[in-house]
């Protein structure tokens, strides 16, 4: 059986440093888009998705008033420290009425991710 890890990290806000909770932290599959993973940063904007196989992802992250953020991770044989600094912005949903906030975020997080390379 292949080793599985965590993947761990801070949120923070670009601008101020300061760090940012409640952020849903999602790993993806790329090919199929199935979440693998799901968390959310705590209050000092600290993150842990545990037991990742290894191989590569997406990690995504969507937050009110933030910009959507994503990147593609290569997961390995050890622990993966990876912080991630968030700038001001509007999700796409966001600038609607409809669904609740949660739902909104849920959707950004589900959309189809293009292959790895």
């Amino acid at each position: 059986m292949a080793a599985q890890v965590q993947v761990w990290g801070v949120i923070r806000e670009k601008s101020k440093n300061q760090p940012i909770s409640g952020v849903v932290v999602a790993l993806v599959k790329p090919v199929t888009g199935e979440i693998l993973s799901i968390g959310r940063s705590d209050l000092d904007g600290g993150y842990l998705l545990e037991e990742i196989p290894q191989g590569k992802y997406w990690i995504r992250i969507g937050t009110v008033g933030y910009r959507r953020f994503e990147r593609s991770l290569q997961i390995g044989q050890e622990r993966l420290r990876f912080d991630i600094r968030l700038e001001q912005g509007l999700l796409e949903k966001e600038r609607t009425n409809t669904g609740s906030r949660l739902g909104r975020i849920w959707q950004v997080l589900r959309r189809s991710f293009p292959p790895l390379k």
